[in-house]
């Protein structure tokens, strides 16, 4: 699968998405490219990271559960999917996070 535009990304998410219809699928694909850039961006500047870092988890887990139904275990594997949401999860695990601006405003949830 040849990227680099929009339209090869949206093929991409519908043979990811066998099950729902090309419209839907195309929804899905902005979907999860609008929560992989929000999710990002709060991990870099260290906002919400708690919250951001469940977001991550529960997004990377389905494309891995995904990536697996409908490519094999192969996929998700080649792209460290499953590690990079388990390092998302432990992320969230953490009780301060020092260089963050939730450490700065002083809004890191007491465990």
């Amino acid at each position: 699968m040849a990227w680099g535009n929009w339209e090869s990304f949206q093929e991409y998410t519908h043979t990811l998405l066998p099950f729902l219809s090309k419209s839907i699928s195309d929804i899905m694909g902005f979907i999860a490219t609008a929560g992989e850039a929000l999710f990002g961006l709060l991990l870099i500047i260290g906002y919400r990271t708690r919250q951001s870092a469940i977001g991550s988890f529960l997004l990377l887990l389905s494309f891995a559960f995904v990536m697996t139904i409908t490519l094999g275990l192969k996929a998700p594997l080649n792209y460290s999917v499953f590690s990079a949401s388990a390092g998302a999860f432990i992320l969230a695990t953490l009780s301060s996070y020092r260089w963050s601006l939730d450490n700065y405003l002083g809004k890191v949830p007491k465990n």
